[in-house]
Order: C-alpha cells, then sequence, then structure tokens
C-alpha cells in the first residue's frame, strides 16, 4: 500500500542500510541538479515511517533524487510513501535501483551480497533471483565482499580487473598471502608469486596426509634432508613399500608439492690400513699436486697482468678485428644478413669478409640495431603503433629508441599509423572488436555487444525499457536535460 504526499524536504532522512554510503557529485548529478529547477522532481523517492521520529520519513529509493532537490533549494518534494515493506524488501528495492546507477561499484555490490547472507535467511539462490543474477555471481560477489581494504580501491577504480581479484580472493584470511600478491600484482614478478602460494596452498593441504600414509607404512620421515645424513637420491619407480623395504628415508615437501622424496643413506666403508710406503707416496702425490696448482695461480697472475697491459694499450686494428667477428657471429644468429648487406644464409667467414671495409663505428651501430630492433611489430599490423585497448604498447621501446636514441624523425605516413591505431582502440567495441558510432565510444560497447544492456550506464535493462536504448533511469535523466535546454532556449 502506497500513497503519493508532499513533505518537507528537511524531514527526509537517508536509510542505514543504503548501498550506496556517498553520492558523487559529477557532472551528472549537476545535471540532475538542473532538471529539478527547470521540471521539478519528476519520479518521487519511496519512503517509509520513521521508526522513532513521527514525523520524519525514511527514504528507501531516491536519496540522490533527494540531495539533488536539496542543491536545487526545493523546500517540499512529492514522495511515495509505503506502510508496509519488510526489512527484505527495502533492501531489495535499493539493489535493484542502485545497480542501474552509473558508478555503483563491484565492491558495492559484494558488500550487499555480503550484508544479506550475513543477516540470514536468505540463501544464495534466493538472493541470485531477487538480484536479478546468477548464483555464481552471487557467491563471486560473498567472496570480494572479504577482499582487504587494500583492494577496494584497485578494484572500484578498475584498476584491478575481476579475475584478479577472485584469484586474490582465494587467499582470504592469509594476510601474508595477500599482502605479497598485492605487492606483486601487475608486475614482472606476479605468475611466480601467485604460483608459489597456490603451491604452497596445495601442499600444506597434501602434507598431512602424505605423512599419514607413511607413517601407517612404517617409514622412516625427516624434517628435511639435512637431518638424512649422508645420502643420495634414491631409484625412481619404487612404491612406498618397496622404498620402506629398502631402507629409504622420506622427506615431505611442505611448500610445493605435499609428496615424500626418497633418499638412500651411504654407508662408508672402511679403508684398509695402508703400508708405509703407500703412505708416503700418497703425501708425495699431495705435495706435488700442491706445487703445481701454485704453479697455476701464479702464471694465471701473469696471464691478467699482460691482458689488463693489452687492454690500456691494445695492438692497432685488435678492437675492430675482435668486434667484426663478434658481429658476423650476431648476424648468422639473428638471420640479419639483410642489415649486413650480405646473401642470406651466409657463414660467418662470409659476413666478416664482407665486413672488411667497414668501420667500428659502422660495427658497433649495426650490433645495436640487431639486437633492440623491433621492426617486425611496425610493419605487420596497427598494433605496434600504439596502445591496445587493454593499456599494453608492445612497440613502445623500438619507437623511442628510434627517435631518442637513433634520431629518427617520424614521416607524416608514420605518425599516420600511430593516429589510425589511436582511433581503433577508442572506435572499437571492446568485445568484438567492431567499429563503433559516435555515440557508442563512451560505452565501448557496440549494440550488439550491449544486448540486454542500457546504452548509456550499461546497466541491465528491466521489462518495458530499452525501446531507445537506455533504462528508464538514462532515460529520465536524458529527458530531464533535454527539457532544461528548451527552457534555456525559451528563455
Amino acid at each position: 500500500m502506497s500513497e503519493l504526499i508532499e513533505v518537507s524536504v528537511a524531514k527526509l532522512e537517508a536509510h542505514p542500510n543504503n548501498i550506496r554510503k556517498e553520492i558523487a557529485r559529477d557532472a551528472a548529478f549537476d545535471d540532475l541538479v538542473a532538471g529539478i529547477k527547470a521540471v521539478g522532481l519528476i519520479h518521487p523517492p519511496v519512503v517509509i515511517p520513521h521508526p522513532t521520529a513521527k514525523t520524519k520519513y525514511r527514504i528507501v529509493t531516491g536519496h540522490r533524487r533527494h540531495a539533488a532537490a536539496q542543491v536545487a533549494g526545493l523546500k517540499k518534494i512529492s514522495v511515495d510513501l509505503h506502510m508496509d515493506l519488510s526489512e527484505q524488501q527495502q533492501r531489495d528495492m535499493q539493489y535493484q535501483e542502485n545497480k542501474h546507477r552509473v558508478g555503483n561499484t563491484v565492491m558495492e555490490r559484494a558488500q550487499y551480497v555480503a550484508n544479506e547472507l550475513d543477516l540470514g535467511g536468505r540463501t544464495i539462490a534466493d538472493l541470485a533471483k531477487g538480484m536479478g543474477v546468477t548464483q555464481d555471481q552471487v557467491r563471486t560477489s560473498k567472496k570480494l565482499s572479504s577482499a582487504p581494504g587494500k583492494m577496494h580501491t584497485k578494484i572500484n577504480d578498475g584498476q584491478m580487473t575481476l579475475e584478479d581479484a577472485l584469484i586474490l580472493a582465494e587467499f582470504n584470511g592469509d594476510v601474508e598471502a595477500q599482502d605479497e600478491l598485492l605487492q606483486a600484482w601487475n608486475t614482472w614478478s606476479w605468475a611466480t608469486t601467485l604460483r608459489r602460494w597456490r603451491n604452497l596452498r596445495q601442499a600444506q593441504k597434501q602434507a598431512p596426509k602424505t605423512k599419514r600414509e607413511l607413517t601407517v607404512a612404517g617409514a622412516t620421515i625427516a624434517a628435511s634432508r639435512d637431518e638424512v645424513g649422508e645420502h643420495r637420491w634414491a631409484q625412481d619407480g619404487l612404491s612406498t613399500e618397496e622404498h620402506v623395504a629398502a631402507g629409504h628415508v622420506a622427506v615431505i615437501n611442505e611448500t610445493e608439492t605435499g609428496q615424500a622424496t626418497w633418499f638412500e643413506l651411504v654407508v662408508e666403508s672402511e679403508e684398509p690400513e695402508k703400508t708405509p710406503e703407500e703412505r708416503q707416496a700418497q703425501a708425495a702425490a699431495e705435495k706435488a699436486a700442491e706445487d703445481l696448482k701454485a704453479e697455476l695461480v701464479l702464471a694465471g697472475q701473469v696471464r691478467e697482468e699482460a691482458l689488463k697491459a693489452l687492454i690500456k694499450t691494445p695492438p692497432a686494428g685488435l678492437a675492430w678485428t675482435l668486434t667484426m667477428a663478434a658481429v658476423a657471429r650476431r648476424v648468422v644468429i639473428a638471420k640479419a644478413w639483410d642489415w649486413a648487406g650480405v646473401p642470406s644464409k651466409s657463414s660467418p667467414e662470409e659476413v666478416e669478409a664482407a665486413f672488411a671495409k667497414w668501420t667500428l663505428e659502422q660495427l658497433l651501430m649495426l650490433d645495436d640495431v640487431i639486437q633492440k630492433t623491433d621492426e617486425q611489430r611496425l610493419v605487420e599490423s596497427l598494433a605496434g603503433w600504439g596502445p591496445s585497448r587493454w593499456g599494453s604498447d608492445y612497440g613502445m621501446g623500438w619507437r623511442d629508441r628510434l627517435s631518442e636514441v637513433y634520431g629518427y624523425q617520424w614521416s607524416d605516413l608514420e605518425r599516420g599509423f600511430m593516429k589510425q591505431q589511436e582511433d581503433l582502440v577508442n572506435g572499437s567495441c571492446q568485445e568484438c572488436d567492431e567499429p563503433l558510432d559516435s555515440d557508442q565510444r563512451e560505452g565501448k560497447l557496440c549494440t550488439d555487444c550491449l544486448g540486454d544492456l542500457c546504452s548509456q550506464c550499461q546497466g541491465d535493462l528491466d521489462d518495458g525499457e530499452g525501446y531507445d536504448g537506455k533504462c528508464g533511469d538514462c532515460a529520465d535523466r536524458a529527458e530531464e536535460i533535454a527539457n532544461d535546454d528548451d527552457v534555456e532556449v525559451a528563455q
């Protein structure tokens, strides 16, 4: 049961359980304020009687409209008063309104799911039906709700993908793991760190089971290889029973696999007592070996001093000869025959012969280009001429080197490639790569990929919405802006 009544703006109070804790004062909010000033508040907020203050009302949905009305200077507004909404119905109404709002964050939805499940009385299936999502999406939100606070900002700002966020959510409750993974996130060590922590988690689950099985089998278990004593790797392919029968010692890998590694103890055999002559011969051999080692060290020191002197005053042409040989090998390995101006599949000796008239500077320049070149990215497609739609710019290092190190001046044609790549990224659908119309670029999704989503905010479309491509809220906002423009023109 509900009725429209007019109340003072000052008598409306925010709902303590509203999903949206803060109202963004963005351009869309300013547009809403302007529309209210022009034509008033078209959609009344839904309210309930205040539980303790008889002269006040509590807002269920419409917090943003209420705030805009205040900024617009309205003293009274119409509200839709409901007398019999249960707490669950109130929360469901708030979620359904906020899920279409621009700026509704992943973490806000996750917090809503956590609150609903914590209150009890609702199963995941029931909550998924009420939210209009799948049960897997509810489970995903539940995992994210337990994510550490450091992740919230990264997720809300779009810095962290949902996939990476869910990976981190695997380690909810493990502060050390999540802290280290957050430090490694978006760096070269991310994959290695993640693999190590996953292996550790799996090993910690498997190790107790392995230990029980070995104990039942009567195996000798050492805490580490250091406690095994003199040992070598045991023969592969044996069963646990065979290892135990052979007297092998097991060490359980508790950091990577949780499985046992087997070691065979090495028993030293007693050597027979040497005769005086044998001991004398052994001592003489050891003395000769020590003398030889001293002579080798002395010869090495002499060679080192000779090479140091050679570096300080190298013979004429030696540096060129050494560089020529090294670059010739590099040309053959990299198959860079065109760069060296020699026939394809030339041998190192043939390349050296072609270098006979080159200068040292030319050889060093060619060597640098061969090692640093990334021309393939620039000649195969536009993808090497700028960032992709995911932000990666794999051709940047070579492009920067061309201009900053080699002093290459970009032609209009090449600048055109950079502009084409920029337009391609900004003008292509994020899902299917099809070109976008000018009015679709802001959402970065084409009409086909939008499907049942609002073209403005990309929220789900309810029944009766979408005839103009927009949800009800976005359509109303567009109408308010249009009416505001008409008023200004008339004035």
